[in-house]
Formats: C-alpha cells, structure tokens, sequence
C-alpha cells in the first residue's frame, strides 16, 4: 500500500504499488479504481482529502507531479506543483510537501 486518506463521507482512498488510486467505502464491499495510470506514469500514491471531502490531493511518482483531484471527476485532474514528496493539506489554507529535505508550505486557493 502506498498511503491513504478517509474522508468524513466514509470513503477511503489509497494508492498501491505500480497503479493508480483505488476507493472503498469505509462500511465494506470492492475496492475500485478511481485514477488512471497515463502513458509515462508509474503509480499514484499519498493521497490525502482537503477540506471539502471531495478533493484530494496525490504524487505522481514519474513525473514526481503532485495532482489535484475530485470524487466527482478524477479525468479533471490538475497539477498542483512539481515534487518528489507526497503533499498534506494543513489549515488555514496550504498544501505542505518536502523540498530537498525541508518542508515547504504553499498556499492554496
């Protein structure tokens, strides 16, 4: 397993090696997946929910590109920045990722 993130709606999203994200309900049944792996990726990982419940956050670890993503339409994806590290929302308002060994906090709108 590569991280996961529960929001308050009972979902549960995680990452697995060499794949992309996967949700289950925090009640039981199948995980399914919920992102695509795209030509020149490798995996999705270290999800984590912003405050909404709906959009979450995750690495690409290829193109070490941290996304922006929703429940509702994980083809809308959106770069968020470039990184190596998974990303974490922290409040008020930022996205804290690691930055050649410091951690880096970044505003989000």
């Amino acid at each position: 397993m590569r991280g996961g993130a529960w929001n308050n709606d009972g979902v549960i999203i995680f990452g697995i090696t060499a794949a992309g994200l996967y949700r289950v309900s925090s009640s039981g049944g199948a995980a399914v997946p919920l992102t695509t792996i795209e030509p020149g990726e490798i995996s999705h990982r270290g999800p984590s929910f912003l405050p909404d419940g709906r959009h979450f956050l995750f690495l690409e670890t290829a193109k070490r590109i941290i996304y922006v993503s929703s429940l509702d339409n994980t083809k809308d994806r959106k770069l968020l920045r470039n990184s190596a590290s998974t990303a974490a929302y922290a409040a008020p308002a930022y996205v804290l990722f690691a930055q050649e060994g410091t951690l880096m906090a970044q505003r989000l709108d």
